[in-house]
């Protein structure tokens, strides 16, 4: 099933989806995941210290999230909610990127063939936005910005600020 095809995918730098189950109910469908625990923090918690990452921890951490990206959009998968909260750090410091494509598949999954019915609803929270991967290049330079700032970035159009190393400003332009 599409769900299943996430059990599959192995990269040093993502969580692993170990088992899942899907259950069809009157009203609901209900999905058991059982994934890897991943000791460590969030880059969301990195965020809440206000300080900026250090910029070789940074380049570090854009390598690292760079690889696992390709490696879900070369095996037809958009993460498509890139977001500090689903970017784990190991004991190692090492980057792990949780939740791809959770949300956009059991909507699909949802949509497609388990219910057929017209009472179905997803509240606007729900539905996931679609933006491809493109989508997911643009987020991660939103979020290598925000460890960057030592702040989550809020505003739009987006202004890199001019005391970025050069490196890291071009790779953002």
């Amino acid at each position: 099933s599409e769900l299943n095809s996430l059990l599959k995918l192995s990269h040093p730098h993502l969580v692993h989806y170990h088992a899942l189950s899907c259950t069809e109910r009157d009203d609901c469908l209900v999905v058991d995941l059982l994934a890897e625990h991943v000791p460590g923090s969030s880059l969301a918690q990195v965020l809440s210290g206000g300080a900026p990452v250090p910029v070789d921890q940074l380049r570090r951490h854009a390598v690292q999230l760079v690889s696992a990206l390709d490696y879900l959009h070369a095996n037809s998968v958009v993460h498509k909610q890139l977001n500090p909260s689903c970017v784990l750090l190991d004991s190692q410091g090492d980057v792990r990127l949780a939740d791809y494509s959770l949300a956009k598949r059991l909507a699909d999954v949802c949509k497609e063939d388990i219910f057929e019915q017209g009472h179905v609803r997803f509240s606007e929270d729900a539905l996931p936005a679609r933006f491809g991967k493109k989508g997911d290049v643009w987020s991660l330079g939103l979020l290598l910005l925000a460890l960057a700032q030592g702040r989550e970035v809020k505003e739009y159009p987006v202004t890199l600020p001019s005391n970025l190393p050069t490196d890291l400003h071009d790779f953002l332009n």
